[in-house]
C-alpha cells in the first residue's frame, strides 16, 4: 500500500510539473568593464538577457572553459587562441572594437630624445606588441618603461615620473584634463590605430570581439542574432554626435553600475576615439589574420560562428 502512494504521489508531482509555464529563454552575457560596455547600454534593463560586468582578464580567460555564459566580449586574441586551439566551444561571431590607444605628453620633442623614458601598461599584451609594431612609424626613441595598468601608466606621467605615456581612451582625454587642473600641458600627439593603418592599409586593428557559445547557438540563434542586432544599432546610434544627449542620458542612467568609464559628458566628447563598431568576422578575416600574427596565431576559418 505504501508503494502504491508513493507512486501516485510521484505521478502527481510530475503532472504538476508539466503544467508550469516554461521560464524565460534568457541569454547569459560576460563583459569586461570598459569601453564595450557602450554597446550593451539598450540591453542591460532587458529582462531577457543577464550581463554581468567584470574586471580582469583572468575571469575572461576562465570563464570560455565552462557554458555559463553564452556571449563572451573578450580580446581578439584570448578567444581566437582558445577557439583555434579546440579549448573552447565558443566562436567568434564579429569584432566590437578597433583600438583606443594614444601617445600623450607634455613635450613632443622629447619623444625624439633616448634618455628619456615613455610609461606604457601591459607588457607582452595588445598595447605593448601594438606599440613596437607600430614605432617604425612613430619613430619614438624614448626607453620605455612598463606599468601593470593604464591607472598607473596616466600616474607616472601626472607625477613627472615620465614625459610620455601610452594611454587608451577615455582614459587619455581624462589625463589631460586631470593634467590641466596640475598645470601640466599634456597633449595626444600620435593615434596608434592610424600608425597601424599606414602600415597594414587596412581599418584599424581588432581589439575586442564578440565570442559565441557554439553548443547552445542553434537553440538560442534567433535570440543570440538579436543581441547582436542591438548591440550593432546602439553603437551606429551613439556614435553619432548628434545622439550625445541621449547618450549622456542613458550612460547616467546606469550610474549604479561598474562600467569601468569616467564621467558620460567626458566619454561623448570623445566617443570617436574609442573606436567602436560591430563587424561580422567573415567580413574582417583579413584585419583578424594580420592582427593574430602578432601573437603568432594562424587565423583559421573553423573558429568563426557560422
Amino acid at each position: 500500500m505504501k508503494k502504491i502512494l508513493m507512486v501516485l504521489l510521484a505521478s502527481l508531482l510530475l503532472t504538476g510539473c508539466s503544467t508550469k509555464k516554461p521560464e524565460v529563454n534568457t541569454l547569459k552575457v560576460l563583459v569586461p568593464a570598459g569601453a564595450t560596455t557602450i554597446g550593451f547600454l539598450d540591453l542591460f534593463e532587458d529582462e531577457n538577457v543577464i550581463i554581468d560586468v567584470v574586471d580582469g582578464s583572468d575571469v575572461l580567460a576562465a570563464s570560455f572553459a565552462k557554458s555559463d555564459y553564452d556571449i563572451i566580449v573578450a580580446p581578439v586574441n584570448l578567444g581566437s587562441k582558445l577557439a583555434i586551439n579546440e579549448q573552447t566551444d565558443f566562436k567568434l561571431a564579429g569584432v566590437l572594437s578597433w583600438g583606443n590607444l594614444f601617445i600623450l605628453t607634455n613635450d613632443k620633442e622629447s619623444l625624439n630624445d633616448s634618455n628619456q623614458n615613455i610609461a606604457l601598461f601591459g607588457e607582452k599584451t595588445v598595447p605593448d606588441l601594438v606599440y613596437n609594431e607600430v614605432n617604425d612609424i612613430l619613430n619614438i626613441a624614448n626607453e620605455v618603461v612598463y606599468y601593470p595598468s593604464v591607472a598607473e601608466a596616466q600616474a607616472a606621467l601626472l607625477s613627472g615620473k615620465v614625459q610620455s605615456a601610452l594611454i587608451a581612451q577615455p582614459a587619455a582625454s581624462a589625463t589631460v584634463a586631470k593634467g590641466k587642473d596640475l598645470g601640466l600641458d599634456l597633449s595626444i600627439v600620435f593615434d596608434l590605430q592610424d600608425a597601424w593603418n599606414q602600415k597594414h592599409n587596412n581599418n584599424g586593428y581588432p581589439q575586442a570581439a564578440i565570442f559565441v557559445n557554439g553548443k547552445t547557438y542553434e537553440n538560442k540563434q534567433l535570440e543570440i542574432d538579436s543581441v547582436i542586432d542591438t548591440i550593432t544599432n546602439s553603437l551606429n546610434y551613439y556614435n553619432d554626435s548628434a545622439n550625445s544627449e541621449s547618450f549622456i542620458a542613458k550612460m547616467d542612467s546606469f550610474s549604479d553600475l561598474h562600467l569601468g568609464l569616467p564621467n558620460s559628458n567626458l566619454v561623448a566628447k570623445n566617443i570617436d576615439g574609442l573606436n567602436l563598431e560591430y563587424k561580422d568576422a567573415s567580413s574582417v578575416y583579413e584585419e583578424i589574420s594580420i592582427f593574430l600574427q602578432l601573437f603568432n596565431i594562424e587565423m583559421s576559418q573553423d573558429i568563426i560562428l557560422k
